[in-house]
């Protein structure tokens, strides 16, 4: 078991500036032992008695390593918070990797969502009728967001790029077989 002091003189040996620790073998504690006084506390009066706390603070660290002190035991509270974090890291892992909604086919699982979502207008309500991605040609990307052009805007030039790669003459048929929401088929039914 660790004693007060020897923690201090242990924190006073790792707040030392490592630059300043003498080179190994060149300064070390005196190596006589008075009865009943423990290494480390001789190492702690090194520390007060020197000149140089740094370099006597890096023979603490030195002596204090190899005189028997267990180290284990400073280090059991940052192991024990890394296993939590571990755990809770594999937890949220697992969760977010877990689906909520499993698709069922004998329960018509993802009907009954779209039917869901055609009921609260969810789809209406954040895409508006274009549930697509929008076009941004090369020189309308401005930033990490894309904020050279209106989202709505690039919402139709993406229906006006699907027509153009489809190579349909006009006039044509339209046939909505998409999501029920209809918005790009309508669009293209005006022009």
């Amino acid at each position: 078991k660790m004693s007060k002091r020897s923690i201090v003189a242990l924190l006073v040996a790792c707040a030392a500036p490592a630059h300043a620790f003498a080179p190994a073998g060149r300064r070390s504690l005196p190596r006589t032992a008075a009865a009943g006084v423990e290494r480390h506390e001789l190492a702690l009066a090194a520390v007060r008695r020197s000149a140089q706390p740094q370099m006597a603070a890096a023979a603490v660290a030195t002596r204090l390593g190899a005189g028997g002190l267990s180290l284990a035991s400073l280090t059991r509270p940052v192991v024990a918070v890394a296993a939590a974090l571990l755990v809770v890291i594999a937890w949220a892992f697992k969760r977010l990797n877990t689906p909520s909604r499993v698709y069922d086919r004998e329960a018509n699982s993802v009907g009954r969502e779209y039917d869901a979502w055609t009921s609260e207008g969810v789809l209406e309500y954040y895409w508006g009728e274009h549930i697509h991605l929008g076009w941004y040609a090369e020189g309308q990307r401005k930033g990490p967001f894309y904020g050279g052009k209106d989202f709505i805007e690039a919402k139709y030039d993406f229906t006006e790029k699907m027509l153009e790669f489809s190579k349909t003459d006009m006039p044509a048929k339209v046939l909505d077989v998409g999501c029920g929401i209809g918005g790009t088929s309508r669009y293209i039914a005006k022009r």
